[in-house]
């Protein structure tokens, strides 16, 4: 028998190589898509697959139902213990990986309830980690029954010649303390960064984003010393959003701005002044604005509000009291006529007494034959969220479906919008409130809606 010749048998080992290679990559590609825990036991699968998790690029600490009932727990020591072996669970998996492993990282997410000043060094540990391996999507959360910041950013790896800024996208900070000078500083470090955003963290007295940055989305939610906003020269900002107290808030050169949430926890009328005001330099080319005036005192409803007309706003979001029933629609009224072309109002609803079962519960029912019917000829879409059976909350709805003509479409969702997305603040109350308002949309709401609209419960 002849012997192959040898540059055969090379090209044979070469196509080996490359189909193993091939085969590596997929499985990978498989791995990245599992979840985090779920991908590290497949290393017990067999001797071969021992490393092959360490190949994914994408590090998502998910809680999952560790989270569950978090705040329902009453034994402190439970909770200490839940904490305790999640900061044990990623300190244990970063260490496995080591640093010999340079694989570049899509994501690194971590997040969790109560965590301390204990575990600093080990969370500085994990940025670091993050960092060195060139993250594109950092996502650090922790949060507390008080507000207090536990954590704060480790200034000194912004300057560790081994940490790497330049490749990261998106930097969400949640819980972690953050000073102006090292946010500035952040900012200088992350060239390519597109989407910041900042939420519960005490330090952060302004935010400056002046110059031509890249950045595309700015949240700036619930920092309880924040004073002001100033954003100037910024070619690329799309979105804005800022929740909380009134504070100053400069808005210039923002050609690319269409989306704006400017929440105010005030009861003056700076609830609405203050957003059209700030924003007079780009109010005109928004295309969703949210806003929030369920803080307002009862006399405010009734006080003269200049809305300006808004002739490319698409999408209105709007927290309103549905208590003060007959008030909160002649507003609405308002803020319709201001947005000619709105297509989809969304109406997160408040109420007085948020636990009461009672649908009549602070219902006064209205004159309507006092009411000026202004009709809406773009608006297409309703949502409704935090929808309860309540009097009160099928008003607002039976009166958008007089006033917009070309209505085609209306959306329950009963769950709230504060809730965080991962469910730890959801207690056994509130997931029964959501099953009754579901079942009361369904069997009762649904019948008050004309069969020519579309009706979803979600």
């Amino acid at each position: 028998m002849e012997t192959p010749p040898r540059t055969k048998r090379r090209s044979l080992v070469f196509g080996d190589q490359e189909h193993r290679r091939s085969i590596d990559e997929n499985v990978g590609m498989i791995l990245s898509r599992l979840p985090l825990k779920d991908a590290v036991v497949t290393s017990s699968v067999c001797k071969g697959w021992r490393s092959k998790w360490t190949a994914i690029d994408s590090l998502d600490f998910d809680p999952g139902e560790t989270l569950r009932g978090y705040w329902d727990e009453a034994d402190r020591e439970v909770k200490h213990s839940k904490t305790r072996n999640y900061v044990d669970w990623v300190t244990h998996v970063l260490r496995q990986l080591g640093d010999d492993n340079d694989r570049a990282l899509k994501l690194f997410r971590v997040f969790f309830f109560e965590i301390d000043k204990r575990f600093t060094s080990e969370i500085d540990e994990w940025v670091q980690f993050a960092m060195r391996r060139r993250v594109q999507v950092l996502i650090l959360g922790f949060l507390s029954y008080t507000g207090d910041n536990s954590y704060t950013f480790p200034r000194q790896l912004i300057h560790d010649d081994g940490c790497c800024f330049k490749y990261l996208k998106t930097l969400e900070l949640e819980g972690v303390d953050v000073t102006e000078d090292v946010l500035g500083e952040l900012l200088c470090s992350c060239p390519n960064l597109e989407r910041l955003l900042v939420r519960f963290t005490r330090s952060l007295v302004k935010v400056a984003l002046i110059g031509p940055l890249l950045l595309k989305s700015l949240a700036m939610d619930c920092n309880g010393g924040l004073k002001a906003i100033e954003i100037r020269n910024a070619p690329h900002l799309a979105s804005f959003s800022y929740s909380g107290f009134p504070i100053h808030v400069v808005v210039e050169n923002v050609p690319l701005l269409s989306e704006v949430c400017l929440s105010y926890l005030s009861n003056t009328k700076d609830c609405i002044r203050l957003p059209f005001t700030q924003l007079s330099s780009c109010v005109s080319q928004l295309h969703t604005l949210m806003m929030d005036i369920h803080h307002m005192d009862f006399h405010v409803y009734y006080e003269n509000h200049a809305i300006p007309e808004l002739p490319n706003l698409k999408r209105f979001e709007l927290v309103v009291y549905v208590d003060f029933c007959t008030q909160s629609l002649l507003l609405l009224t308002s803020f319709l006529k201001a947005f000619p072309h709105l297509c989809t109002l969304v109406l997160k609803l408040e109420f007085i007494d948020p636990f009461s079962c009672d649908p009549r519960t602070s219902f006064i029912e209205r004159h309507r034959k006092n009411d000026v019917i202004c009709p809406h000829h773009g608006l297409e879409v309703l949502e409704i969220v935090r929808y309860r059976h309540r009097l009160n909350a099928d008003e607002h709805v039976r009166h958008v479906i007089e006033t917009a003509i070309a209505l085609k479409k209306i959306v329950i969702n009963p769950v709230h919008w504060h809730f965080h997305h991962t469910g730890a603040d959801k207690r056994i109350h509130d997931v029964k409130q959501e099953e009754i308002a579901r079942n009361a949309a369904l069997n009762i709401l649904k019948k008050q809606v004309p069969s020519t609209i579309e009706f979803v419960v979600l």
